[in-house]
C-alpha cells in the first residue's frame, strides 16, 4: 500500500499544480498563496459537525501506522498518504476535520510541515468536487447522502458536469472566489431533515402575524422612487418623516392607488398592515455625498442577497427594462438558469425578475 499511496500522491500533486497554476505554486516545498485561507475556511464549516471521539479513535489509529511505517524507513510523502488513506474511512465531512488538524499534529505524528500541507490540500481539492456534485445532482426525491458518508454514487446530469453546474450557477449570482467557492462541502437539507426542523403546529399566538416589510437604506429618494413606480409599477403607500432623526421612511408595494386612504393616520394603519412591502429608508444628506455608498450584500463579505418579482412574462418585463435604461445583473438567457433575471436598482441593490411557472418548470 506505502508504494502505490506514495506514487499516486505524486501523480495527484502534480495535476493539482497543473491545473491551478495561478493559485498555487510551490516555494521551498510548501504551498503558499490562497491555500491557508482556503483550507480554514474548510476547517470553520465543518467543525460542527464532526464526532471527536471518531476523530481522536483515527488519530490513534493514523499515529500507529505512521510509527510502523518510521520504523520501516518510509518517505514522509508516504506517511501523508497514509494519514489520507486512513482519514477518508470516516465519511468525506469527518475526514475534512481529521485533515484539518494536520498542520496542528504535525509534529505529533511525526510529518513534515510541507508534507502536512500537500496531502491536506490535496484532500481539500478531492472531497471539494465529490461534495459539490453531490450537492447539485442530489435527487430530493431519492435516498439522500448523509453529511458524514462518502457519496457511494454521484449522478450526472448530460450536457455538464456538476461541477461545471455549481460554478455556472455561482458565476451568475456574483463574483467567485476559489476560497469562497471551497467553502461549499457540506450538502445542504434533505426535504425530511428540514420537515423535521420546523414547527408542524404554530403557536396559535402567532396566526395573525404577517410578512409586512423588508428595509435597505437608499441614497437618493429623487432617484429611488421613481424606479420603484415608474419602473417596477409599485405605489407609495405612506411617506414618514422623522425630522430630529434627519430620515424618512418610504413604504413602497403593490396596492391600487385608489386603496390609500386620504387620511394620514389611516393611511399609516393601512400602509403598515399590507403584505410584502419595501421600507426605503433615506438619511437626509447621503445624496450629495459623493463618498456615499451602501453595501448592497452581493460583494464580500456576502450576506442580503435579493428581493423578488414575479412578473406574467420575463421576457417582455426585460425587455421595458432594457428601454427604460434598467442596468442588468443577468439577463434571461444568461447562463444555465434561464428564463429569469436580476436587476439593479439605482443604490446596486439585486431584484430577480421571475415567474412562478418558469420556476417550476
Amino acid at each position: 500500500m506505502s508504494t502505490r499511496c506514495d506514487e499516486e500522491f505524486h501523480e495527484v500533486l502534480s495535476r493539482r499544480l497543473r491545473d491551478y497554476p495561478n493559485l498555487w505554486r510551490p516555494r521551498g516545498g510548501l504551498i503558499v498563496g490562497q491555500y491557508q485561507e482556503l483550507t480554514d475556511k474548510v476547517s470553520e464549516e465543518l467543525q460542527r459537525q464532526v464526532s471527536a471521539e471518531k476523530v481522536k479513535d483515527t488519530l490513534r489509529k493514523i499515529r500507529y501506522r505512521l510509527q510502523r511505517l518510521d520504523r520501516q524507513g518510509s518517505s514522509n510523502h508516504t506517511k501523508s498518504c497514509a494519514y489520507l488513506w486512513y482519514a477518508e474511512e470516516l465519511g468525506y465531512v469527518q475526514a475534512a476535520e481529521v485533515m484539518s488538524t494536520l498542520i496542528e499534529k504535525q509534529k505529533f505524528l511525526g510529518l513534515e510541515k510541507e508534507d502536512t500541507l500537500i496531502a491536506r490540500k490535496d484532500f481539500a481539492e478531492k472531497m471539494g468536487k465529490e461534495m459539490k456534485a453531490v450537492r447539485i445532482q442530489e435527487d430530493n426525491d431519492g435516498p439522500s447522502t448523509s453529511a458524514g458518508t462518502a457519496p457511494a454514487q454521484i449522478k450526472r446530469r448530460r450536457g455538464a458536469s456538476p461541477e461545471a453546474v455549481y460554478i455556472k450557477q455561482e458565476a451568475d449570482a456574483g463574483p467567485l472566489t476559489r476560497a469562497e467557492g471551497m467553502n461549499t462541502y457540506t450538502t445542504g437539507l434533505t426535504n425530511s431533515e428540514a420537515e423535521e426542523l420546523c414547527e408542524k403546529s404554530p403557536d396559535s399566538s402567532t396566526k395573525d402575524f404577517i410578512f409586512q416589510q423588508t428595509m435597505y437604506r437608499i441614497k437618493d429618494p429623487r432617484k429611488s422612487l421613481p424606479f420603484y413606480t415608474g419602473v417596477l409599477g409599485m405605489t407609495l403607500l405612506q411617506k414618514l418623516d422623522f425630522p430630529e432623526a434627519k430620515f424618512t421612511l418610504y413604504f413602497m408595494g403593490y396596492e391600487n392607488p385608489s386603496d390609500v386612504p386620504n387620511d394620514f393616520g389611516e393611511r399609516t394603519k393601512w400602509a403598515m398592515s399590507r403584505k410584502a412591502t419595501i421600507e426605503l429608508r433615506h438619511n437626509w444628506g447621503t445624496e450629495s455625498d459623493p463618498d456615499q455608498k451602501y453595501h448592497t450584500g452581493n460583494t464580500d463579505p456576502r450576506g442580503f442577497g435579493h428581493i423578488g418579482i414575479m412578473v406574467p412574462d420575463v421576457y417582455a418585463a426585460c425587455k421595458r427594462f432594457k428601454n427604460l435604461g434598467v442596468d442588468f445583473v443577468k439577463k434571461p438567457d444568461d447562463g444555465s438558469m434561464k428564463g429569469l433575471a436580476f436587476i439593479k436598482d439605482p443604490d446596486g441593490y439585486w431584484i430577480e425578475i421571475f415567474n412562478a411557472n418558469t420556476v417550476y418548470n
